[in-house]
């Protein structure tokens, strides 16, 4: 087996639970192997009341690197800048609350190397509450690892990668010119679409990642206020331009 290129796992924060994040970068260093060179660092969006370089420090000298932007550019353009300083051809987008479990990165990396034309890899997930206690739902229905079957279903139709479950290729993000401001809720949804009308996507069915729900997260502030329901039909009427005729 050849040795991966290289990973860049990149934490984008916005006044973080201390608690989750600390979990979300142990569960990286945890899997860190010599296969896999790794750069992972926090790139804090301006929180007024998060000192990343700190928190960043707790985990030892170089382990894990940090960022601050002069001011907050917001969630898309702060997974941009993410993008941008990823030093390695593959990224995971880890978000601050979610974590990956051990033996994620072994599939990642063992898709990376029997499907070399793919674009991203990403495997099942967990969807846990704030304890950690979840459940795994089956979103596609592979028994087996391999190129993703019926995309259209499972990236167009159905929301069936979760943000902390999937690694794509560096230059992959940049050719798409990264993740749209103007779509908050479903800016990780339009971008897997984007991929999928391009590139194969490989997936392993075994839950490795977790999707943490809770009450002081982004995404359930936007459920609340129903801006999902509004942004679901835009974004539904928009991906028609990206399928051929």
């Amino acid at each position: 087996m050849n040795q991966s290129p290289g990973l860049s796992v990149m934490i984008p924060t916005w006044r973080p639970n201390p608690g989750f994040l600390e979990t979300a970068v142990e569960s990286v260093l945890s899997q860190s192997s010599p296969l896999w060179p790794l750069q992972l660092e926090l790139v804090d969006d301006g929180s007024p009341d998060f000192d990343v370089a700190v928190f960043a420090a707790r985990f030892g000298t170089h382990r894990v690197t940090c960022h601050r932007n002069e001011r907050r550019l917001g969630m898309a353009e702060n997974w941009n800048t993410c993008i941008n300083r990823a030093r390695y051809p593959w990224v995971h987008l880890l978000h601050q609350d979610d974590f990956v479990i051990d033996g994620f990165y072994e599939a990642i990396h063992a898709g990376i190397q029997h499907a070399p034309e793919a674009a991203a890899v990403f495997t099942a997930s967990y969807f846990v509450d704030s304890t950690g206690t979840g459940w795994a739902p089956e979103l596609v229905p592979m028994k087996a690892p391999g190129i993703l079957k019926n995309w259209l279903e499972h990236v167009f139709v159905n929301l069936s990668i979760q943000c902390s479950a999937i690694v794509v290729r560096n230059n992959v993000y940049r050719k798409l010119g990264g993740f749209e401001a103007d779509r908050p809720f479903t800016l990780d949804w339009e971008m897997w679409r984007r991929i999928a009308v391009n590139h194969p996507i490989w997936f392993d069915p075994t839950p490795l990642a977790c999707f943490r729900k809770h009450h002081g997260s982004e995404t359930t502030r936007q459920r609340s206020a129903g801006e999902h329901v509004v942004e679901g039909f835009h974004s539904i009427e928009r991906s028609r331009n990206l399928l051929p005729d």
